[in-house]
């Protein structure tokens, strides 16, 4: 089993790095796209924290004038996947390692499932999530 992650991300701060840091290790491949409107320290971010992984990475930026036309860039990241399976991840997706892991080994339990939906943690602060959800968000 392979795995991408797609982000697409315009002003992430002060989270995204902080979210590709924690399922870098876990992904095959990263497709990540920043809006070239983005004007808050996010390329740089994440720049400096995926240094590391360059080798699994397909950069890519957008310039839409219209936000309909996303729909197209993520049609793109997720054409320009190459694993198994794709994880949909936004800027503010912060997933602790225990629950990642347990998301991962599902993938490969049943074959005829081929989407998982998960309502991922909410992060309050950098320090803090929401975990309202345990127990009740993996179908």
């Amino acid at each position: 089993m392979t795995i991408t992650s797609n982000t697409l991300v315009r002003n992430g701060m002060p989270y995204i790095g902080k979210v590709l840091r924690q399922v870098a290790p876990f992904m095959d491949e990263m497709v990540i796209c920043i809006s070239q409107s983005s004007n808050d320290g996010t390329k740089e971010e994440i720049m400096k924290v995926m240094a590391p992984y360059q080798g699994k990475i397909v950069w890519m930026t957008e310039d839409v004038k219209n936000k309909g036309d996303l729909t197209e860039v993520e049609n793109d990241m997720v054409r320009k996947s190459t694993s198994d399976w794709v994880l949909f991840l936004s800027d503010d997706d912060y997933w602790p390692e225990d629950q990642l892991k347990l998301c991962l080994a599902e993938l490969d339990k049943d074959p005829q499932i081929y989407a998982y939906s998960v309502v991922p943690y909410q992060l309050i602060d950098l320090e803090h999530y929401d975990t309202s959800w345990d127990n009740k968000s993996f179908s």
